[in-house]
């Protein structure tokens, strides 16, 4: 998203078009703040490379009819719209990393700051992970991906346009071939790798393409006229059904992103006079349009240091929208003391600023994140970073191999890893469910006897479900997510098959009073299971333990905590134990019962905490579970070898940063 440009061309400026600018930005600032209540406001960059392409063709055509056509004037004035604002943010951004980020996290910003710098942006991201990712939030200059396409854009479009003369026959033809390759490239993008989709200039130049051809039919109608409105009022139709139907698991961009351009088309090529785009002429909307660009800069990075201060932990609302009012702020002033005065300069002196903001973040780089900061040596942040980053690395201790909706298992084509279902030398025993029972895995994998397997497969997100089903709604619509969750399900059934272990332990995160188990014990039996074992839920602290020890329980010297407990689980736990622990089915591992008193539940196991988030174990956590609550609970019969391996001491694991205790 770019700074805005004179509007050009026979028509002049034209207000509404600054209003299109206030309804794409505020769509987009909206759904980063309050993503439940605007779910589908990402679309808002797609308006902004309509508007962009169309800007910038006209003044490129305007110029090329002129025989004034000069790239290296256009850049120029580029330089003087873009920079600014993007040096200032950029340079807040480090200043404000400097404060609050340790090594690893600052040098990560310099990194996202050096692409800015570059306007690679997207390319960067493209490499790191999807947009719509958990982890996405915690990279304060992410919305930097959409100027990066439009840049890449702006390389190659003067030329085209350059190269083809003075034959406007040439040209169209020219830029209808581009745009429709690039949204071909788009559609089998889209299916097979959204990220790239997402991300790539390729699958993203039509986009700017559509608003380029608009010049060429002379949009903009001087009048009212009963075609106009109703062309203008369906591009509002397109852009609000875009806004109020996608979601972020909705493949996009793909056939879904015609809504929001061809919508926003529509209304440019309305005309100024037509009545929703008087409308969107009124004097509020061209205000927010007019700070478009300075509003759309600021907004992300407020939004996703508050995130990193509260330890990856979302805000409450009213704190979101102080920092959306903070961003309306910073981009007036922003737009009145530093877009406009700095215009003025030549484009070398500013060029050679945000060149000076680029060897500041080759600095933050090079140093490994400038580690002499006295903010990498607060006990607190060190606690707080070392429980963040064990998500990320959990790959060997919950055996994400395991599960079908990673990277590596849609690689293959839906399929797991042939270790995750490998037999034992003596016996196996087999582990089913979703990420909570991948935690468990480490543990079991640590206590089971010598000869003896442990297959699993478990999948984020997915209950276990006989029939492999799999509620398309319980993954907010994600197709995908679902359709991997039955491919586990179903998976997991075939394998208990063939395998006939000698347990079946099943797990998951929450909502256990809502299955039959006994239902799906019986059919474990039948399947040749010998012995099936429900886990209950694990005690979960909301909106995670980390967070609560490092707000209320610092230094940490209790073991148990009810701060933040989820009352909800204890009592599920409560429900499951009335119902089951007399069943002959299956047998009942409560681990509520184990690590909880009346009031509160076990949140350390020697110096490491039970759980990494709100509920998933660490390894100690995993391996102190298995040892003291679920090994003891299962008849011996069925296991060769008694009294096998047993690992080290409960406890044993990594040792954390110091948690405060003196």
């Amino acid at each position: 998203m770019t700074a805005p440009a004179t509007h050009p061309g026979k028509l002049g400026y034209r207000p509404d078009i600054d209003g299109l600018r206030a309804v794409a930005v505020g769509s987009v600032v909206l759904f980063h703040a309050f993503p439940n209540y605007l779910p589908g406001g990402f679309v808002g960059v797609d308006i902004f490379f309509v508007i962009s392409g169309y800007l910038i063709t006209s003044i490129l055509m305007r110029e090329r009819d002129a025989s004034s056509l000069s790239i290296r004037s256009f850049y120029s004035r580029r330089i003087k719209r873009i920079v600014p604002a993007l040096a200032l943010v950029l340079v807040s951004c480090l200043a404000v990393g400097w404060v609050i980020l340790l090594t690893d996290a600052y040098t990560e910003l310099g990194k996202e700051t050096l692409s800015g710098v570059l306007f690679y942006s997207n390319l960067y991201f493209w490499s790191e992970e999807n947009y719509f990712a958990d982890a996405s939030g915690l990279k304060p200059l992410l919305h930097l991906w959409s100027l990066g396409v439009e840049e890449q854009f702006y390389l190659v479009w003067p030329l085209v346009i350059y190269v083809a003369g003075r034959s406007r026959k040439v040209l169209l033809a020219s830029m209808a071939i581009i745009a429709s390759a690039s949204f071909l490239i788009c559609l089998y993008l889209t299916s097979n790798d959204a990220t790239a989709a997402f991300y790539s200039p390729l699958s993203r130049v039509w986009q700017l393409a559509v608003g380029g051809l608009l010049v060429f039919f002379k949009p903009g109608s001087e009048k009212r006229t009963l075609w106009g409105d109703a062309l203008a009022w369906a591009g509002v139709a397109a852009i609000g059904l875009a806004i109020g139907l996608l979601r972020p698991s909705s493949p996009f961009p793909g056939w879904w992103a015609l809504a929001p351009t061809l919508g926003a088309a529509a209304l440019l090529a309305a005309g100024p006079q037509q009545t929703a785009n008087r409308l969107l002429a009124l004097k509020p909307f061209v205000w927010v349009g007019l700070i478009s660009y300075p509003l759309y800069l600021w907004h992300w990075p407020l939004l996703s240091f508050a995130l990193i201060e509260n330890q990856t932990i979302s805000p409450p609302g009213s704190v979101r929208a102080g920092l959306v009012v903070a961003a309306i702020v910073l981009a007036c002033g922003t737009y009145i003391f530093v877009e406009k005065p700095l215009r003025r300069l030549n484009a070398a002196a500013l060029l050679g600023g945000i060149v000076l903001v680029g060897l500041m973040a080759a600095l933050v780089i090079g140093t490994g994140g400038l580690p002499g900061r006295s903010v990498n040596a607060d006990p607190q942040k060190r606690f707080a970073a070392y429980y963040h980053r064990m998500p990320s690395q959990r790959a060997a201790t919950y055996r994400l191999e395991c599960d079908f909706r990673e990277p590596s298992a849609i690689a293959a084509g839906s399929k797991i890893a042939p270790s995750c279902t490998r037999p034992g030398r003596l016996g196996t025993a087999f582990l089913w469910g979703d990420s909570h029972a991948q935690a468990l895995s480490y543990g079991l994998r640590r206590v089971l006897p010598d000869g003896y397997a442990l297959a699993q497969v478990a999948t984020s997100g997915c209950s276990p479900a006989l029939g492999g089903g799999a509620d398309v709604s319980a993954f907010a619509g994600n197709v995908e997510a679902a359709q991997a969750c039955r491919d586990s399900n179903r998976f997991a059934l075939s394998s208990i098959r063939a395998l006939k272990p000698a347990f079946v332990f099943i797990a998951q995160t929450a909502d256990h009073d809502k299955q039959d188990w006994n239902r799906i014990a019986q059919e474990l039996h039948r399947l040749g299971a010998k012995q099936v074992v429900l886990v209950g839920p694990m005690p979960q602290w909301l909106p995670a333990l980390p967070l609560i020890v490092t707000k209320y329980h610092w230094p940490l010297t209790e073991d148990y905590i009810s701060t933040g407990l989820s009352a909800r689980i204890l009592q599920v736990d409560r429900t499951l134990r009335a119902r089951y622990s007399s069943s002959q089915q299956l047998t009942l591992v409560s681990l509520v019962g184990g690590l909880c008193t009346e009031s509160a539940c076990r949140a350390r196991v020697g110096r490491e905490l039970l759980v990494m988030d709100y509920g998933h174990l660490t390894s100690a956590g995993s391996d102190f579970v298995a040892r003291t609550i679920i090994m003891p609970a299962l008849p011996r019969e069925n296991l060769a070898g008694k009294g096998g391996k047993v690992g080290d001491q409960p406890g044993a694991g990594p040792i954390p940063p110091s948690t405060g205790r003196r």
